[in-house]
C-alpha cells in the first residue's frame, strides 16, 4: 500500500498542468481513537485527541461527469497533520486504569467528490488511504494497575514507550472515508468535515489486533490559487 500511496502523490503533483485551480489552506480539528483489541476483564474507551495541519489539492480541469450541470465535481487533495491518538482502559473492578498516548504525522491521499447543493454551497465526499508516522508515545497508570496490566512488560517499564522494532511500528497505512460541507467565498472556501481512518497495519507488531481506528472532525480554509 506503501508503494501505491506515492505513486498517487507523484501524479497528482506531476500532473498540476492538466488541473484548472490548486487550493490550500489549514486545518484544525477534533479526532477520537481506540484500537481494534479487546484485553480480559478490561474495558477499551475511546482516547480525545486534537489535529492539525494543512490541505494541498488541485481540481481536475476536464469535464470527467458530462451528467453533473455544474462545475467539474472532482478534486484531488494531500494533508500533512499532527494528530494525538490513543487508548483508555479500565479494569471492571473500576480500581485499575492505565492510558496509552500518541503522537502521529498523517497523510491522508484523497479523491474528493464536490457536489452543488445551492449557490455556492456544496457537499463534499472523500475517500482514498493515507500513511502515518508514530512520533512519539507514553502511558500512564497507577502502581496498583501494575500487576494487572494485559500489555506485554517491555511496554510497561518507562512513563515514555521506547520506539524498539522488535515489538513497535512506527508506519502506518490504512483507508480513509468522509464526507462534509463547503461554502465557496470566491478567493477562499471555508468548509467542515468528518473523517473515518481504518489501519490495516497494527501498532504493534507482536499484535495484529492493535490497530488504530480515528474519528477526525475538522474546519478548514481553502484559498484558491
Amino acid at each position: 500500500m506503501k508503494k501505491y500511496l506515492l505513486v498517487l502523490t507523484i501524479l497528482i503533483f506531476a500532473g498540476m498542468n492538466t488541473y484548472s485551480q490548486v487550493f490550500v489552506g489549514p486545518k484544525i480539528g477534533f479526532s477520537k481513537s481506540k484500537w481494534l483489541k479487546e484485553y480480559t476483564n478490561f474495558e477499551g474507551k475511546a482516547y480525545n485527541g486534537y489535529n492539525f495541519g494543512l490541505g494541498l489539492g488541485v481540481e481536475v480541469k476536464d469535464k470527467l461527469l458530462p451528467f453533473y450541470p455544474k462545475r467539474n465535481p472532482i478534486a484531488f487533495e494531500v494533508d500533512l497533520l499532527y494528530e494525538s491518538r490513543g487508548m483508555k482502559y479500565s479494569h471492571i473492578s473500576g480500581n485499575y486504569d492505565f492510558e496509552i498516548k500518541t503522537n502521529y504525522a498523517v497523510m491522508p491521499i484523497m479523491v474528493k467528490l464536490s457536489f452543488e447543493t445551492i449557490d455556492d454551497f456544496y457537499v463534499n465526499l472523500e475517500f482514498g488511504g493515507y500513511t502515518a508516522f508514530w512520533t512519539t508515545g507514553e502511558w500512564t497508570f497507577g502502581d496498583s494497575v501494575k500487576a494487572y496490566n494485559p500489555l506485554p512488560f517491555h511496554w510497561t517499564t518507562e512513563d515514555k514507550i521506547e520506539f524498539d522494532s522488535r515489538f513497535q511500528n512506527r508506519w502506518e497505512w490504512g483507508l480513509l472515508l468522509g464526507g462534509g460541507l463547503e461554502y465557496n467565498l470566491g478567493s477562499f472556501s471555508v468548509l467542515a468535515s468528518v473523517r473515518k481512518n481504518w489501519a490495516l497495519t497494527s501498532a504493534f507488531n507482536e499484535d495484529d489486533d492493535i490497530k488504530n481506528r480515528v474519528l477526525e472532525i475538522s474546519l478548514g480554509v481553502m484559498f484558491h490559487l
